[in-house]
């Protein structure tokens, strides 16, 4: 399926990100959490599908649910006393609503981070850092092609593996761990390999030198700027919520949150346009797809 976010100036995907990820990791808010973890669950079902959603949102529950048990079992802070450890020291309401948060906020960050790797792709990297960072911008690039291409050679390894007798899935447990450490020798080997092949042909190239010139198809336009100004006033909208007290969030020593004001109600619907303006895009394009068919 096509994502029209996807096709947007890498400029105004990075200022999303930023956005969104700011106020979502530096202020853990529960209501800007939750809106901000169905906004990057809705947007990953788009990219990836129900199943992708299943895989990574499996990981970030997991993330948070270890952090709300971890923080209870060894941060004793607050006031609300709801039992005591077989040690004796008490488990708190506050000392569990920090974990939850926390935790929360760890499997937002991983869910954005699944669609990231999606939307920002290494040649936006290289557009938007190649002239000022090149070292930089051709790392990031090389770490985010890495892990997919390590996989898809694993499969081709394991599977010639197999074709020649060394299947890692049979034998005696010292012999399954020398067909895999043997696998492990050859990615290794490819890995470094290919990182200085990629290293060598960036240099032919001219990559980095003064004065080079490189090709790219991204355009700024006047939607970019609308949807940027967009994206800015919803965001200075919930930082000044924040700053202003309007959405206030205290953990210790007693459990506090703001009360639900026509000002933070404001805070969070605009919050909410933030986060699914991936999705209005897309709903815009699909209706305008729709509308066109119709008319021929």
């Amino acid at each position: 399926m096509k994502d029209e976010f996807t096709r947007c100036h890498p400029g105004l995907n990075l200022m999303f990100y930023l956005f969104v990820m700011g106020i979502t990791v530096f202020y853990m808010h529960p209501v800007l959490l939750a809106v901000s973890g169905v906004a990057a669950s809705g947007y990953l079902v788009r990219l990836r599908g129900i199943r992708g959603l299943v895989r990574v949102f499996g990981l970030a529950l997991t993330v948070a649910v270890l952090s709300a048990v971890i923080n209870s079992m060894f941060s004793h802070q607050g006031m609300t006393i709801l039992g005591y450890l077989p040690t004796g020291n008490p488990v708190t309401l506050e000392s569990l609503m920090y974990g939850a948060c926390t935790g929360g906020m760890m499997g937002v960050v991983i869910l954005w981070c699944a669609t990231w790797t999606k939307v920002m792709t290494s040649d936006k990297l290289i557009y938007l850092f190649g002239k000022g960072f090149p070292a930089l911008s051709l790392l990031l690039s090389m770490v985010l092609r890495f892990l997919p291409q390590f996989s898809a050679q694993t499969k081709r390894v394991v599977a010639a593996q197999r074709c020649v007798g060394r299947d890692v899935g049979y034998g005696s447990i010292w012999q399954r761990l020398h067909k895999g450490v043997r696998v492990l020798s050859i990615l290794v080997t490819w890995s470094l390999e290919t990182s200085v092949d990629t290293a060598d042909s960036m240099k032919a190239r001219g990559y980095g030198l003064r004065g080079r010139t490189q090709y790219h198809q991204y355009r700024w336009d006047f939607r970019s700027s609308l949807l940027l100004a967009g994206m800015a006033g919803c965001g200075i909208v919930v930082l000044a919520g924040i700053m202003s007290r309007g959405l206030e969030m205290l953990y210790f020593p007693l459990w506090h949150m703001n009360d639900t004001t026509p000002f933070a109600c404001l805070c969070y619907g605009l919050y909410g346009v933030l986060c699914w303006i991936p999705w209005i895009l897309n709903m815009v394009e699909d209706w305008k797809w729709r509308y066109w068919m119709y008319k021929i």
